[in-house]
């Protein structure tokens, strides 16, 4: 009887913590929804505003109009027609020091529309950008192309992002509700267990001695 109550011991220690480490689960499953509640209506307004915005339609028709011939941009007051050249004064004027270190202003035109420089204080080199709605398409360093890059994002990738970003949310979501309303699986067999252990325990007091078989 004392070999078969070590065993029951073990078994509900066993269970036990199971029943921890479910209930730590469960704890941290709820509160990571809770927290995804909160921040679930953000994405689904960005995404919102991102479609009622029409900023993919703006950046499409901005791209659409710098095809070859129609390409047009301004640095200065020095108008450009070819990406090339274009490029090339972007650079150049960065190199020349046209923009400091922390300064953020225009410094022309893209397609009609106002094209900003600007160097973070803590940025290796500047950038270009454009605003199109609410919406910025920004560089990597002074590089049209990579400009150009950002634009195509707004209107290719953006509203991609945005609605893969809600939609993992919302996957998120649903997986951590389930695992807060998962049962421990093993109540039962724990409540079960302990039955037999207490049973025991009360009849090893009760008989001391082991009766004879």
């Amino acid at each position: 009887r004392v070999l078969i109550r070590e065993k029951l011991k073990k078994k509900v220690e066993q269970l036990q913590s199971r029943e921890r480490t479910y209930l730590h689960g469960k704890a941290d499953a709820k509160g990571a929804a809770e927290r995804i509640r909160k921040t679930l209506p953000e994405h689904e307004q960005r995404l919102a505003e991102f479609r009622a915005s029409g900023v993919a339609k703006q950046a499409a028709d901005l791209m659409d109009a710098q095809r070859a011939e129609g390409f047009k941009m301004t640095l200065g007051n020095k108008a450009f027609n070819t990406r090339k050249d274009a490029s090339d004064a972007a650079r150049d004027l960065f190199m020349g020091g046209e923009i400091a270190i922390g300064e953020d202003k225009q410094i022309g035109t893209y397609g009609g529309i106002p094209l900003y420089g600007a160097w973070g204080r803590f940025a290796s080199k500047p950038d270009l950008y454009v605003k199109i709605g609410n919406e910025v398409a920004r560089s990597e360093g002074p590089s049209l192309p990579s400009l150009e890059a950002a634009i195509r994002s707004l209107r290719e990738q953006r509203e991609k992002k945005l609605a893969a970003n809600v939609a993992e949310a919302q996957r998120t979501l649903a997986h951590n509700e389930a695992v807060a309303e998962e049962p421990f699986h093993f109540a039962d067999k724990l409540a079960e267990t302990k039955v037999q252990l207490a049973d025991l325990e009360q009849d090893i007091s009760a008989n001391p001695v082991a009766p004879p078989y």
